[in-house]
Parts: structure tokens; sequence; C-alpha cells
């Protein structure tokens, strides 16, 4: 054999080797993109044994060993005669409404945030009032989700640089996420012995917060944030700490060259054309990321811990476990979640609406939460704050509101003004264009009720929460009114209070705008109090008077 001949050999040899190891990773790839599928869709769990880790598939036969035996991924209750039986009063025809102790209330899934049902409105409203709470995720904010995907895929490609446009809440979880990813990195290169130049923190009074730079760290993250100058101050001030370079926008139309979006378009060419390569945009109103996130994650998470919640239902005399929804309440931002989740939701409702045996025992976990009523429809509703067009948009096809046409509303007259952010808008974006085709209904909510809402969620359930909350808590029960007694409709609670201080939660604020949801003389009494606040039972019920004269009067 000449030496050619070898050469030729053993660079075929080469080349399968490498076809090979490509063949390879393919499948490896699919098989864990497999594998993960059927992980979200509730068909199989990694379990820890003493013999090591091994996998789990959910199956018939799997269910029928023990009757006690839930599927291993569904966050489930133990059985409610493990827990004591309360009673909350206050259902409008003056019963109370039996619930089951905490397994009743809460998904048992430590590793997600719960899904609950709030006993003391859903006992108001003889309906189950379902909320999802993101505001008890880490980050506390149902954008942790997008924001960590964002990150994720910016890491992916190599970039160095991230640009965002934000109301607040997505710069607040970027800011973080971009933080905990450098001080991960960091520990890396120190491990490998290399050497990294960060400078420390600075604010400054100027129109941009500056935050953390970054100098030849490899794969350190620079995080530009640009939002409105009147958004909420705790918000700049989180993104600020977290090390973003926060860049504050005068309030305006989308259309003017000084909208937020727009100068942070215009920053992203900039810093492309000054090092090519290492800009990544967020465009978190336009990516498919944003909508394919929650489709693929947050829906069914939702929906396993929905159909694994025990307890009974307000209005309803037996003792369920799970069961379909029969509305989904959300606001639109972006247009993310609500695209996303109401996919989801009503392919799960079509599945169980024809009676595929099969699918809903991969989904749900068994035969027991097919519904009996073939002609059952999930409603997905809008909640659309004052200022928004998008529940025009819905109701009428056209976005338009003739009271509120400008976004930068917030910059006039104060009764065009809006105190809620974060959700709304009276443009079109794309995530929100998946939703329209699930979109039934929209509800357009004043600052009046949302106030309202927030602070009965406060003082009735002990739950602290923005001003996004309280809409979707507001709209949930419009909803709730024109459905029959026991029904489910399910909301989220997007985040917590703490970040609305200076206005949503600024007592001062709200009394100027008259939005309080007592009248002077209960503040007078409130602040003359030695606890500067009534007791929590005072509150909550005369809160809960307000409430229901308020979405339930009597005719």
């Amino acid at each position: 054999m000449t030496m050619s001949d070898s050469s030729l050999t053993l660079s075929a040899v080469f080349v399968g080797v490498a076809v090979l190891a490509t063949v390879v990773d393919i499948l490896a790839e699919r098989a864990w993109l497999r594998l993960r599928r059927m992980k979200y869709e509730g068909r199989i769990d990694f379990s820890k044994k003493a013999g090591g880790d091994r996998v789990v598939f959910s199956t018939v036969d799997l269910q029928k060993k023990e009757n006690d035996e839930k599927h291993p991924l569904i966050a489930t209750a133990p059985p409610a005669s493990h827990g004591a039986s309360i009673t909350v009063g206050g259902a409008p025809d003056g019963a109370g409404v039996s619930c089951s102790d905490t397994p009743a209330l809460v998904s048992q899934d430590e590793e997600v945030p719960p899904l609950m049902l709030l006993p003391n409105l859903s006992a108001l409203c003889g309906r189950s009032i379902l909320v999802k709470c993101e505001h008890l995720s880490v980050g506390a904010s149902l954008k942790d989700r997008i924001a960590q995907r964002l990150v994720r895929e910016c890491v992916r490609q190599g970039k160095r640089k991230l640009f965002e446009g934000t109301s607040g809440s997505t710069g607040v979880s970027l800011a973080r996420l971009c933080k905990e990813h450098n001080a991960r990195r960091r520990k890396e290169l120190e491990l490998k012995g290399h050497h990294h130049v960060a400078h420390d923190e600075e604010a400054t009074q100027g129109k941009g917060l500056r935050g953390e730079h970054h100098e030849k760290d490899g794969n350190l993250l620079e995080c530009h944030i640009f939002a409105p100058e009147d958004c909420e101050p705790g918000k700049l001030q989180l993104m600020a700490e977290y090390g973003a370079i926060v860049h504050r926008c005068k309030p305006t139309t989308f259309s003017s060259p000084e909208h937020y979006m727009q100068q942070c378009l215009r920053a992203v060419r900039q810093s492309e054309r000054a090092q090519p390569g290492s800009t990544f945009f967020c465009d978190q109103f336009e990516t498919e990321l944003n909508w394919r996130e929650h489709y693929e994650n947050t829906g069914p998470e939702i929906w396993r811990q929905l159909m694994n919640m025990r307890g009974r239902t307000p209005g309803s005399e037996t003792e369920t476990e799970g069961g379909v929804l029969d509305a989904f309440v959300m606001s639109a931002g972006t247009g993310g979640t609500i695209a996303g989740c109401s996919r989801y939701f009503k392919e799960q409702t079509k599945l169980l609406r024809q009676g595929n045996k099969d699918q809903s025992q991969r989904t749900c976990g068994g035969d027991s939460f097919v519904r009996q009523q073939n002609q059952h429809k999930m409603f997905v509703v809008l909640a659309d704050p004052q200022g928004s067009s998008l529940a025009t948009r819905v109701r009428e096809g056209v976005c338009f509101n003739a009271d509120y046409e400008r976004e930068g509303h917030r910059a006039q007259l104060v009764d065009q003004d809006t105190i809620t952010e974060g959700f709304g808008l009276n443009r079109i974006t794309q995530n929100f264009r998946k939703a329209l085709p699930y979109i039934d209904d929209a509800i357009s909510v004043s600052d009046k009720d949302a106030v309202l809402m927030c602070h009965y969620l406060r003082y009735a359930e002990g739950l602290f929460c923005g001003s996004s909350s309280g809409a979707h808590l507001a709209a949930a029960l419009q909803v709730a009114a024109k459905l029959p007694r026991g029904s489910r409709v399910l909301t989220v609670l997007c985040d917590k209070g703490d970040r609305y201080r200076k206005k949503f939660w600024n007592k001062d604020v709200l009394r100027t705008r008259g939005l309080l949801p007592f009248n002077e003389a209960d503040v007078e009494a409130e602040n003359a109090s030695s606890s500067n606040a009534p007791p929590l039972n005072e509150n909550a019920e005369r809160l809960a008077d307000v409430v229901r004269q308020r979405f339930f009067p009597v005719s």
C-alpha cells in the first residue's frame, strides 16, 4: 500500500468518524428534546432512588399500582382527610362555603410558584377564583420567565451587550439574571485562574443611572435598560442596584423618536456599528420566544397544578379533584403570557371535551379529570387598564380609544391618567397578534377597581401584590358574575406590591386621585389609630362589603 493510499484511508476514517459523531449528536439532541417535551406534558419524571437515577413513565398501569399514587410530576395535595375542614363565611346566599385545609387551597409543588384558591373571595362570589402566584417566584415577578429565556439566548449567541426597552418589570428581571450570570462567570474565571476587570457600581443623577461596566471580561453581560421616567422609582432603583445601565426616557407616543423603545433601537444600532456581533436586542414585544415560553412552560405547569387541586368548589356539594377551567383572565403587556397560556389551555380543554382518554391521561393524570359535558367551553378574557385600546381591538376590531389616545397620557391631566403600569398598549405587538384568535372577550378595568382589589387581596387574603394583579381580579370577578355558581376562573398575580410603594401603594397619591377604597372619614380613623391601621379583620370585612356591592349588587 502506497503512502497516498494510506493517507486516503486515514482521511476516509476521519470523515467517517466525523459523520458518525454528527449523527450521534443530532440523535442525542432529538432525544433530549423529546424527553423535555414529555416532561412538560406530564408523561415522564426523573426521580432519584437509592440505586441511582431512574426514569418513570406515567401510564395507566403505574397509576393502578396504588389507589393513592399520583403522577410523579404533578403537584398533588395530600388526601382531603389529612387536613381539617374550615368554613369561610360571607357567601351571597348567607351560607358558609366549606373548604378543606391547606391541601385544598394550594398546589403542593415547592419547585414552582403555587396555584392557589382564594378562599374568602371564592366564598364571596360563589365561584372558585384561582390565582397563579408568580409574585412568590424567586424573582418575585412573572417576567422572570421570559427574561431567563432571553438571557440564555443572549449567552448562546455569544453576545456581550443586552438591550431592552421596558416599563419596568422585565428590566428588573433582566438586570437580576444578568447579575447572576456575571457572578457565576466570575467564579468560573477565578477557578480557571483568569483575571477580569470590573468597575464599581456608581449612580448618577443624570438621564441614565450608570450601573456595572465590563472591560474584556470574557462572557460577562452588560445590561442596558431603557424605561419611561414615570415608572415606579423602586423599579428603576432595583435595576441600578442589580448593575444595569438604566436610561430614563420621557413618556410619549410610540411613534415619537423620544419613546423609550425608539431610543433603545437607536442605541442597539449604534452599539452594533461600534462592535459588530456584540449586541443582543431582547425585543420582548415582538420576539416569538415570548409567547412560546408560556406555551411550552407556563401553560403546562399551571395545567398540571390545576388538575390536581383538591377541595370543594364554592357552590358545589361534592368534593372534586381538579377540573378544567371555565375562564382564564389575563392582561397584555407584551401579549406573550395571554398568547401562550390561552393557546395551551384551549388545546387541552378541546382534548378533554373530545374525550380523548389517551391524551387526557398523559396531560392530566387519568380518566377522573375528563369533563362529562362534551360541550364545555373555556373562555379567555382580556383585562385591559384604562388608557389602553387593546380591549377595543378585541371587541370591535379597531385599536382605538377616543378618551385615551396617547400612550404617554401619564404626563397629561390627572383625569386622563392611570396609576397602573406594565400592561395595556395602544398598538398591536406580534405576541398579542398571536393571542387574538384565542381571546373571547375583553373587559376594561378602571384604576378604582384595580386599587380596590389589590387592597382586598392584602387585607382579606394576605397577599401583597402590584397593580396588574388588582386589575386581573377585578376583571375575573366580572367574568365570574356571568358564569354559573361553582365555575372555576383562573388569573395570575404577576408581582409583589413592594415595587409600587411610591405610587400605586402611596396613600397620598391615592387620596389625591380619589382612588382610596374607603371614604375620608375611614382614612382619618385609620390614621388616628394607635397602629396606624385598623385591625385586619375590620379592613377585610369593610373591603368585602365594598367588593360585594361593586361586583355582586343585590338586584
